[in-house]
């Protein structure tokens, strides 16, 4: 019978030849294997009331040779993700910090959303869902304010009015009540 596995003196290590399985269990539970076919090797816990436990202080996933992360699991410091070795994702103790760009194709934020720098947002913009949602804006519009429809939307309402105007500048108005009085121009 050809063998399975042997021991190499001059390299001081076991060998198992492809598609050679190194189990441990009663019933194999846990299988360790190359497939020689497809190149690829596995760790497989089979049975269907186990789980695999993988421990260890702190734990790299890394590239042949160890070149490159993949993902860093640090002692009681969270976990980091990496893409072609670059840190992109951190667990932190409030939560996770994305290094970069996130992209997604939606998000609900159930709490305070804090974000510095510039932010685009492009597309349809909903700001609040109810009459009670309160809009705060904290700076200044630098840019033109134009409805989405002419004749359609009103800025404010006859129990809701802004207190003042200041305007420097021309107001075209195609109408205006004053206090209850309607103005008419006259050229």
């Amino acid at each position: 019978a050809a063998k399975s596995a042997y021991w190499d003196k001059s390299t001081n290590s076991f060998n198992f030849i492809n598609t050679s399985k190194l189990h441990f269990g009663n019933s194999q539970e846990l299988t360790v294997y190359h497939n020689g076919f497809n190149g690829n090797s596995y760790i497989e816990e089979s049975h269907s009331t186990g789980s695999l436990y993988i421990r260890s202080t702190d734990m790299y996933f890394q590239s042949t040779g160890g070149s490159k992360n993949y993902a860093v699991f640090n002692n009681g410091d969270g976990v980091d993700l990496y893409f072609d070795n670059l840190k992109k994702f951190s667990t932190i103790s409030t939560g996770a910090t994305v290094y970069g760009t996130a992209w997604s194709q939606g998000a609900t934020v159930d709490g305070t959303l804090l974000v510095t720098g510039t932010s685009n947002l492009n597309g349809d913009v909903n700001l609040g869902n109810a009459l009670t949602d309160n809009i705060v804006f904290g700076g200044e519009v630098d840019s033109n304010i134009i409805p989405d429809d002419d004749d359609t939307h009103d800025l404010g309402s006859s129990s809701k009015q802004w207190k003042d105007i200041y305007i420097d500048g021309v107001a075209y108005l195609d109408a205006i009540n004053f206090n209850g009085t309607a103005i008419s121009a006259t050229a």
